[in-house]
Formats: C-alpha cells, structure tokens, sequence
C-alpha cells in the first residue's frame, strides 16, 4: 500500500484544520447545531454514569442541571422559527450562569435511542468543567474542544493506519463538517469514528499489513458505536466476518456476531421503551411498521417516490455541502454546485476499477452493508418520523449521507494515485478548505451577526 502523503503532512494538515475549525467556531454562536441542547443534555446524563434514561409522565429523559438548563433554553431565540441575530445583551447573561445544586428532569426522547458512546469527549468537558468550577459558558466551549480533538484524533489515526482517500478527505473540508466539528453536536466524533472504522477495516482487508488484535477489536468497538448512534447502519456490525477470510481467525466471527446482537438489542429496546416522541401524526411507531407489513407495496411506492424526488434530491446534496446552524443558513447557490464539480473531478481521478479477485472481494461485501444501510435510512425515518400517511419519507437531511461518502470513498475511490495525479488532488483539496472559509464565515456573519 502506498500513502499519497507523508507523515509530516499529516500532523500539518490536522493542526491547519484544528485552527481553521476553531476560527470559523468563533462565528458560530452556542447551541446551532441540530438539536445540540438534546445531545448536549444526553452528555450531561453520562458524564453522571446514566447510560439508561428514565420516564417521566409519559416522556422518557433524565435529570440535568437546573443552571444548565438555564444555559440552553438561552439561546432559544436564535432558531429558524425566530430568525433574529445575535442579542449582546443576552449572551452576555449566559456567559455569567454558574452550575447549580438541583436537577430538573427534562425530556430527551429525540437522543434516547443513541447509546451514548460517541457523548463521551462532551461528557468528560462537562466533568473537567465542573471540577475546575467553570462557568457553564466556559464548559460548554470545552465541551467543544473535547470533540474537536477526539475527532482530530480519529482522524489521525485512521491517516496512519491506511491511505485515507481523497474523496474522503474532501467529506471533512466541506462547510458542513467544519461547521459541525465546531459545535458539541454528535456529527463529528461520528464522522471521525466512520473514517477511522473503515481504515482500520482496509487495512484488516489487506493480507501485506500488519493487523494486531487491538485493531480488531479497536474496529468492532467503532462499528458497534456508529450502529447505534446510527441505527440504519447496523449492517456494518457484520462486517468483521469478512476479515475471516483474510486473516483466518474465528474471532472475527464471533466478534461480529455479539456485535450485531448488542447493536440489535439495543435498537429493539429503544424501539419499545422511549416514549413521548413527537411529530405530526396520530400513531405510534408499531402501529406504522404493522400497516407497511401489511401493504407492502406502499411501503415500495413511498420509497420510490422519494428517492425520484428531484427537490428532495437536490436537498440533500444542498445538506450535505452545507445547510448551517438549524438547517436554516443556506450557502451561495454556486457554492453546492463549485462542490459538485470537485466532487466529481475527485471521483474520476481516483475510482478504482473492482477486478473482483480474491483480494478484492470484500468490497462486495462493502457494498451489500452500504446498500443495506442506505434503505434503512429511509425506512427508519418512514416508520419513526414521518407523518402517517405521507406521499414521501420525511426527516432526512443532507448530513446523514456524509458516513456514506466516507465509507463508499474508501471502498470505491481509492486508486493509487501518480504525481501529476496528486499534484492535481491537492490543488482541488486547497480550492475546497478556500472556498469553504469563505462561503461558511459569509453564512455564519450575515446569519447571526450583525455586519
């Protein structure tokens, strides 16, 4: 195997991305990602050991802190349904909230189904900023850094162990990751965990490297965790039976199947215990997978009708380069389509042509996952989320597909590449961090600053 970039330029790249991160996050006010106070307060509750949530009047949640609390509900005004900038006055108060002695139970249905893995660089920001007396304000931008760094070392990692290919590389420099790597949201130790999953699962894949039993395990732990923050991607738990043939130890079975087994467990007993999710429909979630049973061709029909969608495809590529804050900050038109354009030119420069071969047969298997994960996106969100009866599958937002291009980049586009073909890689790479830095800080200004 051989790496299209050094050492050195790794720990340059990542210290470059760190400071371009923390620079545009200095524009993002708290709590603007998607349903960051939720994910927030499902930290808070691990950082208190409670990986199970409990019920209160019909809802399921958790007892957190009443002057954090006090923190979140402060930044309420700044939300899509009240598209006002940012009041001075009103960050200044929040910035003076202290942590107080007495929880208050809130709902958090919305994250009750994640299992709380991928919380814990936010947890322990939250631990370190109540042992050290921090200010919530103060802990709240630890809890920031303690994702950004988790993410970076993911990332780090997953660079070392396996040729990260460009098409991946170029999922983390567009407006839409570095703006969620700047917030406390659970998107970004995500993305990193899917990087760093599937190097480690091409390097296990490839007989010339060295694959000891902490990568394996280091593997299986990170497709457990992406599983069940991701409950569509509950396929990949199964991957590590394809090592067997490449590594021929019985472990890689096993290790996939308690995998499966616990992620399964896990999505069933969300399935059935989370109560108090709210939307727009009168039934409840079992009652919507019993008529789809019984109607199968609806179910087909609504699928068919949302995938030929072509505003909702257009959506979702719009989601996926960047529709900031609470999906309410849109980029330039020209900027989704500059990014489709690099894209696309990546993709042709390193698709790799499947031979088929025995070495190669994994991709297969790659493939299968992917595609199983990607329709059971779509009728998750159909049987969860969307309204009963629907003409199409609501809920889904361009983001969700960025572990996909991760995934489908080091499966599909990961040819080696020539020198003039880097040299042309890198340029695209440079184009892509400028015009990231100046559609994002463009966004971020005239959404919530007044300029």
């Amino acid at each position: 195997m051989i790496f299209w970039y050094s050492k050195r330029q790794i720990k340059i790249g990542l210290l470059l991305l760190f400071f371009f991160v923390v620079g545009t996050s200095c524009f993002i006010p708290p709590l603007q990602s998607p349903d960051e106070p939720a994910h927030l307060s499902r930290a808070y509750l691990l950082s208190k050991g409670e990986i199970f949530l409990g019920v209160s009047d019909g809802v399921t949640g958790g007892k957190v802190d009443s002057g954090f609390l006090k923190y979140l509900d402060s930044f309420t005004y700044i939300h899509p349904k009240f598209p006002v900038k940012v009041i001075e006055e009103r960050l200044e108060t929040s910035r003076g909230l202290r942590w107080s002695s007495e929880d208050q139970f809130i709902g958090l249905p919305n994250t009750a189904a994640y299992f709380p893995i991928s919380y814990a660089p936010q947890a322990i920001g939250i631990i370190l900023g109540k042992s050290f007396d921090l200010s919530i304000n103060q802990t709240y931008y630890l809890c920031r850094l303690a994702s950004l760094v988790s993410t970076l070392a993911l990332l780090f990692f997953a660079l070392r162990l396996y040729a990260m290919p460009p098409l991946v590389i170029a999922c983390f420099l567009t407006p839409m990751t570095i703006f969620q790597m700047g917030t406390a949201s659970l998107d970004a130790v995500s993305f990193g965990s899917a990087a760093l999953a599937t190097s480690l699962f091409m390097r296990g894949c490839n007989r010339s490297l060295t694959f000891t039993s902490f990568m394996h395990w280091s593997m299986t732990f990170l497709f457990f965790s992406i599983a069940t923050t991701r409950l569509n991607f509950i396929f990949l738990t199964l991957l590590p039976v394809v090592l067997y043939f490449y590594r021929q130890s019985i472990w890689s079975i096993w290790q996939a199947l308690i995998s499966f087994i616990l992620a399964t467990s896990w999505g069933l007993f969300a399935l059935i215990s989370i109560q108090g999710l709210t939307n727009a429909r009168n039934f409840s979630t079992v009652e919507i997978i019993r008529y789809y049973f019984q109607n199968p061709f609806e179910y087909f029909r609504v699928l068919f009708d949302t995938l030929r969608n072509r505003e909702l495809i257009v959506s979702y590529w719009k989601g996926f380069i960047g529709h900031l804050g609470w999906a309410d900050t849109l980029l330039n038109k020209h900027t989704y389509l500059i990014f489709f354009a690099l894209f696309l030119s990546l993709g042709f420069l390193t698709f790799r042509k499947i031979a088929l071969k025995h070495h190669d047969r994994f991709r297969i298997f790659l493939f299968i996952s992917l595609f199983l994960s990607f329709f059971s996106l779509f009728t998750i969100l159909l049987f969860a989320w969307s309204r009963h009866p629907t003409l199409f599958i609501e809920g889904i937002q361009g983001r969700y597909f960025i572990p996909f291009m991760i995934l489908i980049g080091y499966g599909f586009f990961d040819k080696s590449l020539g020198k003039s073909d880097i040299k042309i890689v890198k340029l695209i790479c440079i184009l892509m961090i400028g015009i990231t830095l100046f559609s994002t800080l463009h966004a971020l200004l005239n959404r919530y600053w007044l300029i």
